[in-house]
């Protein structure tokens, strides 16, 4: 069956809509092809969802020194 302009007039029309997805890590944007989505598809990571927490960093003796 080829596309023509009669068979796409009377085909029946879907409306779809996709979320944009945002990995929290590396801000990558994109379309997911699945509903369940497990890793980013940038920087792999599984924990995409979650915004990056940096660890807390001890001060140094010379930091604690010049207080």
């Amino acid at each position: 069956m080829s596309l023509t302009s009669e068979n796409l007039s009377n085909a029946k029309r879907f409306n779809i809509e996709l979320k944009q997805l945002l990995c929290k890590r590396c801000l990558h944007e994109w379309l997911p092809r699945k509903t369940e989505v497990r890793t980013c598809p940038k920087c792999r990571s599984p924990y995409w969802d979650r915004k990056k927490e940096r660890p807390y960093v001890r001060k140094t003796k010379t930091e604690e020194a010049n207080k």
